[in-house]
C-alpha cells in the first residue's frame, strides 16, 4: 500500500536516502531572502531527509511543503496591498481637522517659538506664500497640492484612500477649503483676534484588515488534515479516494509522532546550518 502512494513534487530518492527540494514560487521569488551573492534565491529548502523509509519521507516532505507553502502565502498577503478604505464624512472631517491644527500650529510655532528675528521673518514669508499658493489653487480648481496633502497624512494614518472616487474628490475639496479658511485665520490672528489651536486629532481608528485563511495558518500551522476539504472541494473526490485518504492520514499521524520525536528537529538545524554557509 506504502508504494501505491504517489511521492510529492521535489521528493526523489538519490541512492538509498530520500531528498527533497521545495522551490520558491516566481511571485515571491523578489520577496525571500537573497542569497550571498546578492541573486534571488531559486530554492527555499533542499536537503536530504536522513531517511530511506519510504512512508516516513513522505510524512516529512508533506509537512515540510505545507509549512513553506505557508510560508509563501505570508509574503504573498503581505506584499499586496492594502484595501482602500471607505472615506466617510467623518472620516473626511478627520483629515480637515488635522489640517486646520497643523496650519494653526504652524503659525504658533513661528510667532512665539522662534525668538530670532531673522528666523521668525522667514518663517513669517513662508506661511505667507504657503497661504498664497493655497488660495490661487483653489480658485483655480486646482487640488493637486490637497492630495498631496491627503496621501501624506493618509499613509501616516496607515489608510488607503481612493481619491479618484466622488468621495475622495469631495474630501480633497473640503481640504483645499478648509486650508484656505485655516490660513484666513492666521491672518486674523495677526489682526489681534484670539483664535485657539486645535489640540492635536488623534489618528482614527480604522479597521482596515478582513481575517484571511493565509493569515490564520500564521498564528495555527496547517496539517495535512486541514487541506483535505479543500482537496475534496477541488477533485470532486468519490467515496474510495476519500477512504484511502483517511486511511493515510491514521497512518501519517503515527508515522509523524516518530519523526517529530526523532528526526525533525535535527533535520531543521541541519538545514540552518546550511543556509548559513
Amino acid at each position: 500500500m506504502d508504494d501505491m502512494q504517489p511521492l510529492p513534487n521535489g521528493l526523489r530518492l538519490e541512492g538509498s536516502v530520500y531528498h527533497l527540494r521545495i522551490g520558491i514560487p516566481d511571485k515571491v521569488r523578489h520577496l525571500w531572502p537573497r542569497l550571498k551573492n546578492g541573486n534571488l534565491a531559486t530554492n527555499a529548502f533542499r536537503a536530504s531527509l536522513k531517511t530511506s523509509d519510504r512512508a516516513e519521507a513522505i510524512t516529512l516532505a508533506h509537512k515540510l511543503i505545507a509549512e513553506y507553502r505557508t510560508k509563501f502565502q505570508a509574503l504573498e498577503d503581505a506584499a499586496r496591498p492594502a484595501p482602500f478604505v471607505a472615506l466617510t464624512p467623518a472620516l473626511a472631517q478627520q483629515f480637515v481637522d488635522a489640517l486646520r491644527y497643523q496650519i494653526l500650529q504652524a503659525d504658533d510655532n513661528v510667532t512665539y517659538s522662534t525668538p530670532e528675528r531673522e528666523l521668525k521673518s522667514l518663517g513669517m514669508k513662508a506661511l505667507r506664500r504657503a497661504y498664497t499658493a493655497d488660495l490661487i489653487a483653489l480658485k483655480r480648481g486646482d487640488l493637486q497640492a490637497a492630495r498631496v496633502y491627503g496621501e501624506t497624512t493618509a499613509k501616516a494614518w496607515g489608510l488607503r484612500i481612493d481619491w479618484t472616487s466622488p468621495e475622495g474628490t469631495r474630501c480633497l475639496l473640503r481640504i483645499a477649503r478648509a486650508s484656505v479658511a485655516a490660513w484666513q485665520d492666521v491672518g486674523k490672528r495677526q489682526q489681534g483676534e484670539p483664535i485657539d489651536t486645535p489640540e492635536a486629532p488623534e489618528p482614527p481608528m480604522v479597521d482596515t484588515e478582513t481575517p484571511e485563511p493565509a493569515q490564520e495558518a500564521q498564528d495555527k500551522p496547517m496539517t495535512l488534515r486541514d487541506v483535505v476539504p479543500s482537496w475534496e472541494r477541488r477533485t470532486n473526490a468519490k467515496a474510495d479516494a476519500k477512504c484511502y485518504v483517511a486511511w493515510n492520514l491514521r497512518r501519517n499521524r503515527r508515522v509523524l509522532s516518530r519523526v517529530r520525536r526523532e528526526r525533525f528537529p535535527e533535520l531543521l538545524r541541519q538545514h540552518r546550518e546550511t543556509r548559513r554557509l
